[in-house]
């Protein structure tokens, strides 16, 4: 098991552990302080998980990947946008323009 599994079945086992005390006490004081207490810790986890991640490499060279060859971020969609530059606008603006028939995000702003 990798560290981040074994990092996910302690965080459960610590959620259902402190669940079922807070269950059997059952104070309402304990019952906030025990939610909020989870969600603190579970968002530093997620935190020091993604940032322990180490950014993806282009294959024979140092530098990073791009968010486009790695499917993230809102760059264009394809290599063949990519190299003739033939981005129409990012995928909120075609999402939009998509929905209702109209134009995109910046026109449904001026009317």
């Amino acid at each position: 098991m990798e560290w981040t599994e074994r990092l996910t079945l302690a965080l459960t086992v610590g959620y259902l552990v402190t669940l079922a005390t807070v269950f059997v006490i059952d104070e309402p004081v304990l019952w906030v302080l025990w939610a909020a207490g989870a969600v603190g810790i579970v968002g530093v986890v997620l935190l020091a998980v993604n940032r322990s991640r180490a950014v993806p490499v282009a294959s024979g060279s140092d530098e990073a990947v791009s968010t486009a060859e790695t499917g993230t971020g809102t760059g264009p969609e394809t290599q063949t946008e990519i190299e003739n530059g033939t981005e129409t606008g990012t995928r909120a603006e075609k999402l939009a323009a998509t929905e209702d028939g109209a134009g995109t995000n910046s026109d449904a702003e001026r009317d």
